[in-house]
């Protein structure tokens, strides 16, 4: 018998290209676009922003002028305040002069008139001292003339007798001198008092002309100060008060610049916040259109990679399908070609051919049960291939090859079922009709691992082989009934596919982290060389796929900390570092 291989039944096409590139390239041109229009409104947003800021520059400077107008203003006034307080100064000195010349005048006045005072008081001293005198000479005149008189009495009274006449005379003469000399003194005392009080007087006069003319000066020379000083004071205020309106006009226009200034800013900034949102509209408006575009592309992208996914997925359970029933099948036609030998025998040893067939069908049945039974198989066999052996040998020569080809078909009806006893391994999935409708199954799932017998990388999916112990998918005997121990080794053979893997997984892994960092590494210094290498390139260096190749050119050219995938429908890398098709996960 030829061995047929069913995998050439069912050819696989193998597509051009991969659903993770159809979708890469998709996203690509999607952030493309993106970025162009991006890149568009942050250009015209920065020349907004410029234009904003040359405008506030423009209207800073208006506003520093008019704030060093308003601080020349400023200085101004200061200037103006300062020169009035110098002039009140001035003024106060100057009225502190004219009084600490009056206070002196007075002081001098004062003096004269002490010393005035003093002079009379002197002369009225000497004219007492005069009169005094005067009187002291005219008691002295009487007293001398009181002695001349007694003088006179006594030479009266001695010379009574002599020379009356003379003496008579000489006393007349006598009282005449004295009475002259009283006379004298007192018109000389009343000289010197006429004089005393004339020169009292006098002096009283001219100490009262000096004390008016120092009054009238000193008044006038308060006067003039007076006047000077309110002079200089309104001047001052006069100046002070030009100086403050105009330091409040320059202050008014200054403030009234700076308001139209900001004024104009405001409104600039306002023209520019408008403008930055129209200009923001719009590329929101046109991203939202890529990202639409984008969508479309990819549900596009997805659906047909649901369907060639589907397809995959309905000639890998078809795959499976057959050969979870190739022993069925390999039982069968051993079982047939038993069945033609005993019906040949039945018929050869006479049965009526409308009853022959029964034979086949007892011997069979029997030989199934005891296989199904675990008894009496070496019986059964031994039935099985007297009955074939004696209906091929009756006249056939070849006896040799006829035993060897009935042999050949009882042990594989005895291996078929003992294949049927085992439970399948957890790897196999249940029996799934591949006529079915798979995309429900498969669209939720990942695009690259669609279904558990897709290819991984672009691989093709592996043959199935059984194994010596088995590897059907059916866990029974054929009858619906599990064999005995069956879960038992099931679980055995788990625990030992868990070690196994457990074994291959660290290093697996490692290799996968080290492509990642080297061919992150190799982007980035072909970027710093000015060079640009592209997704296809970069995995078929390292036998990845093209949208492995993606995700770590844009890992290499995210900035740091922001993340390298985009929204809910872009590629992201998995834990191996392949990219990933990230869809809403659904229960299959």
């Amino acid at each position: 018998m030829s061995v047929i291989d069913l995998g050439t039944l069912l050819p696989v096409a193998l597509p051009e290209a991969t659903p993770a590139e159809v979708l890469a390239e998709a996203k690509a041109e999607a952030e493309r676009q993106a970025d162009r229009i991006i890149t568009t409104a942050t250009g015209t947003a920065e020349a907004t922003i410029e234009d904003a800021a040359a405008i506030e520059e423009a209207a800073s400077r208006r506003l520093a002028r008019a704030q060093a107008e308003m601080a020349e203003a400023e200085a101004l006034l200061n200037h103006t305040r300062r020169r009035s307080a110098e002039l009140l100064a001035q003024n106060t000195q100057i009225t502190d002069g004219v009084r600490e010349q009056f206070e002196a005048l007075l002081t001098d006045a004062g003096a004269l008139a002490r010393h005035l005072v003093e002079q009379a008081d002197v002369l009225k001293a000497e004219a007492g001292a005069a009169c005094a005198e005067a009187v002291a000479l005219r008691e002295a005149a009487k007293v001398e003339a009181g002695q001349i008189a007694a003088q006179a009495r006594l030479d009266d009274q001695e010379q009574r007798h002599v020379d009356a006449v003379a003496r008579h005379e000489a006393r007349e003469v006598a009282r005449a001198e004295a009475e002259e000399l009283v006379r004298a003194a007192e018109a000389k005392a009343e000289e010197v008092r006429k004089a005393a009080d004339a020169l009292l007087a006098d002096v009283t006069a001219q100490a009262e002309k000096l004390e008016a003319a120092a009054e009238a000066e000193r008044a006038e020379r308060g006067a003039a100060a007076v006047a000077t000083a309110e002079a200089v004071v309104k001047e001052a205020e006069e100046r002070a008060v030009k100086a403050d309106a105009s330091a409040a006009e320059r202050v008014q226009e200054a403030k009234a610049r700076e308001q139209r200034a900001a004024e104009e800013v405001q409104r600039l900034l306002a023209e520019a916040a408008v403008e930055a949102s129209e200009v923001r509209a719009v590329a929101v408006a046109e991203a939202e259109q890529i990202n639409a575009a984008a969508e479309e592309l990819f549900e596009e992208a997805r659906a047909q990679a649901e369907r060639r996914e589907s397809a995959a997925a309905k000639w890998a359970c078809l795959q499976a399908w057959v050969w979870r029933q190739a022993p069925g099948i390999a039982l069968v036609a051993g079982i047939a070609v038993f069945a033609s030998g005993e019906y040949k025998l039945a018929v050869l040893a006479g049965v009526d051919p409308s009853i022959a067939p029964a034979v086949p069908v007892t011997i069979d049945v029997y030989a199934v049960s005891a296989f199904r039974s675990k008894r009496e198989i070496p019986q059964a066999l031994m039935i099985m291939f007297a009955a074939n052996v004696a209906a091929h040998v009756n006249g056939i020569p070849r006896v040799g090859l006829t035993i060897a080809v009935v042999t050949v078909i009882a042990i594989i009806i005895w291996r078929v079922h003992m294949l049927l006893d085992h439970k399948p391994d957890e790897d196999a999935n249940t029996q799934v009709n591949p006529f079915e409708n798979t995309s429900e199954n498969t669209e939720n799932a990942p695009v690259e691992n669609a279904s558990p017998n897709a290819p991984q990388n672009g691989t093709a999916p592996p043959a199935f082989t059984p194994s010596a112990e088995g590897g059907a998918d059916t866990p029974n005997t054929g009858s619906g009934n599990p064999a005995p121990g069956s879960d038992q080794n099931a679980a055995d053979r788990s625990r030992a596919r868990q070690q196994r893997r457990a074994k291959t997984a660290k290093p697996n892994r490692d290799k996968d982290a080290e492509d990642r960092a080297a061919a992150r590494a190799e982007v980035r210094a072909a970027r710093a060389r000015g060079e640009s290498i592209g997704p296809r390139a970069l995995a078929r260096s390292y036998g990845r796929s093209p949208s492995w190749g993606q995700a770590q050119i844009a890992a290499a050219t995210a900035p740091s900390g922001q993340s390298s995938h985009g929204d809910a429908n872009s590629s992201h890398t998995n834990a191996d570092g392949d990219a990933m098709i990230t869809v809403p996960p659904r229960t299959s």
